[in-house]
């Protein structure tokens, strides 16, 4: 009976050491992909060109809006290597519902 629970109590402490270092290992995912947001914010950033054309020219939001989804898609892909070649909207009932279901699995 006194072997059994010795047993259990080396199990138990086995399984929270494994534990811990799962966590840890999850929290240093977490940090890296933190890092390379930040890179990657920063790099569209200094990217995005002043001027987006003559009908944003007296307003920021356009360009704001630009880093905003640059942002967005380089925290999606974990890269800091993010170049956006256009940007249109619209789209089908199809379409928008696919990228509701797309975003609501992030």
């Amino acid at each position: 009976m006194m072997i059994g629970f010795i047993v259990f109590l080396i199990v138990v402490v086995v399984l929270c050491y494994v534990a811990k270092v799962v966590q840890e290992a999850k929290d240093a995912k977490k940090e890296i992909r933190n890092q390379v947001t930040k890179a990657a914010i920063e790099t569209i950033i200094s990217t995005v060109p002043v001027t987006l054309g003559e009908e944003q020219a007296n307003n920021d939001d356009g360009r704001e809006l630009l880093v905003v989804i640059s942002a967005a898609i380089a925290a999606i892909s974990e890269s800091a290597n993010v170049q956006i070649l256009s940007i249109r909207s619209g789209g089908t009932g199809w379409v928008f519902a696919g990228r509701q279901n797309l975003m609501s699995k992030l």
